[in-house]
């Protein structure tokens, strides 16, 4: 049902657009935009900082052997155990947190992630719209039905979403088999020059070739090509994975923090130690269980660790032991939150509002701990500010609405910034309540 809605949402975005020749470089991040708030308002973006930023690392190492990039590329988790990535004009990549559970090393991650970046580089989503074409409302059916087909399967469900935006379906098939293998030949070249596995692709083909199992949908309704054919196309032999420290972390991250708890226990039985005692002191944090996770995280020389038994002791209301690990390891909203409410207490107020600002937008219990902030502080405006986006974040659409309008009414009191996002989130807003 959230996919539905944030696809028809994103329908009306695009009807709104008009005719959509070749992007603009301001129209791509335009497009964007909205589609990325849709993203957040369906719940579908998982910001675990402890997930994200190690996939960023992946990606800021690709992006600087890139020559003359077009983007400052930037990475986001979906909250989808299924298999799959993709890219929005701006140099956004979104990429399943089921892609990391399948890959086998830091290098399979990295050729995917890449893949999307050449998608970006090369423009294909601009290129895409160069004929003209424009989504009508007598599309709508084929949109919808591209859009909960991929649910069950990504790759015809988007085939339908774009052959359903006009023109032959063969030639818009075709066009995009054209540059899935553009991404792929961009991809092996980008992994080569950053010193990576180039057989990494090819590997993690295979594993979702297996993972796929038995196509049933001839190639010809498929927008990414079969398997077979882009190993072949690649002409890479299969190496065999090297997991590091830094992988290990990334997937023990990935399960403890992403996964419910009986899968959990499976999946780190798997992981050699630390990390599937790592795996499992994430989870116990992360479900309200600290003091079953301190034994497990406890002598565990890994800053994930160190950062999780200070958030296990602030549960546990031992905030003074807390307090030098948090600071030592703030790099996620679950630490910052931790470490305002004990500066909050200790009254350092400024402290705990320029902690919780990065995520703001981001996080809904960060935004309620600012709205409070500021309401203690008699700044009104931005208290409405900040309860608009808890509210987005909670998807209680009407309450948002309410809160953007009473912040607007003191646009003064607002930078230019504030101001343009609360409108962009009033246009969302009102499609939603709609909806």
């Amino acid at each position: 049902m959230r996919i539905k809605t944030c696809l028809l949402s994103l329908l009306l975005v695009m009807l709104a657009a008009g005719p959509l020749m070749a992007l603009s470089f301001e129209k791509e991040r335009e497009l964007s935009n909205d589609y990325i708030a849709e993203l957040e308002a369906a719940g579908l973006v998982a910001h675990e900082a402890e997930i994200t930023w190690r996939l960023q690392a992946l990606m800021d190492r690709l992006a600087a052997k890139i020559e003359n990039p077009l983007y400052d590329f930037r990475i986001d988790l979906i909250r989808d155990r299924s298999v799959n990535a993709f890219a929005l004009p701006n140099g956004r990549i979104f990429i399943n947190y089921g892609t990391i559970l399948m890959a086998e090393d830091s290098d399979e991650i990295s050729a995917v992630l890449a893949h999307e970046m050449g998608h970006c580089q090369l423009r294909h989503v601009a290129q895409r719209y160069e004929d003209g074409k424009r989504v009508t409302a007598a599309s709508l059916a084929g949109i919808l039905a591209g859009g909960l087909v991929s649910v069950a399967n990504p790759e015809v469900g988007l085939a339908l979403l774009l052959s359903s935006m006009g023109g032959g379906q063969n030639f818009t098939l075709q066009f995009s088999r054209e540059y899935e293998y553009q991404a792929d030949e961009f991809s092996q070249n980008l992994i080569t020059q950053a010193g990576l596995d180039n057989t990494a692709m090819s590997r993690f083909l295979v594993s979702m070739r297996t993972y796929s199992g038995s196509n049933a949908y001839p190639e010809f309704f498929l927008t990414h090509p079969l398997g077979e054919n882009r190993i072949a196309a690649i002409q890479s032999n299969s190496g065999k994975p090297r997991p590091d420290k830094s992988f290990y972390e990334l997937k023990a991250a990935t399960i403890g923090l992403m996964l419910p708890t009986a899968e959990v226990r499976q999946r780190a039985a798997l992981l050699p130690e630390p990390y599937g005692r790592l795996a499992q002191g994430l989870n116990l944090v992360r479900t309200n269980q600290a003091a079953q996770a301190l034994p497990l995280l406890a002598g565990l020389d890994l800053p994930l660790a160190r950062t999780y038994s200070g958030l296990a002791l602030y549960e546990l209301g031992r905030k003074a032991e807390a307090l030098p690990l948090l600071e030592a390891n703030n790099r996620s909203a679950e630490t910052a939150l931790a470490l305002a409410e004990i500066y909050r207490a200790q009254g350092r107020k400024a402290e705990a509002v320029s902690l919780l600002r990065p995520y703001g937008n981001l996080n809904p219990r960060a935004a309620h701990a600012l709205g409070e902030l500021f309401q203690e502080q008699a700044d009104e405006p931005q208290s409405k500010v900040y309860f608009a986006y808890f509210f987005y974040l909670m998807r209680n659409f009407r309450a948002c609405d309410y809160q953007i309008k009473e912040a607007l009414k003191q646009p003064d009191k607002l930078d230019d910034q504030t101001v343009a996002e609360l409108k962009q989130m009033e246009k969302i807003v009102k499609q939603l309540v709609k909806a």
